[in-house]
């Protein structure tokens, strides 16, 4: 099994703050894997889960939300749900193929 972190981004966030977030975070040698909300008694939470990474960085991350048209050279990594702006929304994040 692979070695995780995870990492809280509030769910009142709009989407590209959190699709900041989680880039960020992948700075650290790490690789988005999924996400889990939680809005009992608090804030709504968003909990990313990485992949820590040795020594590698993935290629770059984007987050859009899942009817919107795919991004040019990206693939889909996974659909997900997501607090964004404080509102459960359906989303689709997306890895950049190597070779763009």
């Amino acid at each position: 099994m692979a070695d995780t972190a995870e990492k809280d981004i509030s769910g009142d966030l709009p989407l590209e703050k959190i699709e900041e977030a989680i880039a960020a975070f992948e700075l650290g040698f790490a690789k988005y894997l999924s996400n889990k909300i939680s809005a009992v008694g608090g804030p709504k939470i968003n909990t990313i889960t990485f992949e820590k990474l040795i020594l590698k960085r993935p290629t770059e991350f984007k987050l859009t939300l899942r009817t919107a048209q795919p991004p040019s050279g990206f693939s889909k990594i996974r659909d997900d749900v997501m607090f964004v702006g404080g509102k459960t929304e359906n989303v689709t994040a997306w890895r950049k193929d190597a070779a763009s």
